[in-house]
């Protein structure tokens, strides 16, 4: 976009910039949409009585031995027992 001392107005070489940005961004928001569905679609095949990893995602590898130790507590029964990442 370009001023003269006048009303602003777009050169021909902003407007083909314009056009190219946004077809990148179409592109962008093609591949979004194609990692959107196997991200979560993730849930579908997952049994929450056998995937036990909510204390990692919540940083108990990064604290006192005692959330390690809470962390390994909460394995289920007859399974094998977590390990830190």
């Amino acid at each position: 976009m370009r001023n003269h001392g006048r009303a602003l107005h777009w050169a021909i070489g902003d407007t083909l910039a314009a056009r190219r940005i946004t077809r990148h961004f179409h592109g962008v928001v093609r591949i979004l949409d194609e990692l959107a569905r196997p991200l979560l679609a993730v849930h579908d095949g997952c049994n929450p009585d056998m995937h036990v990893i909510r204390p990692w995602f919540n940083g108990a590898d990064s604290g006192t031995a005692a959330r390690l130790k809470e962390a390994r507590h909460r394995t289920l029964k007859g399974q094998p027992p977590l390990l830190p990442p």
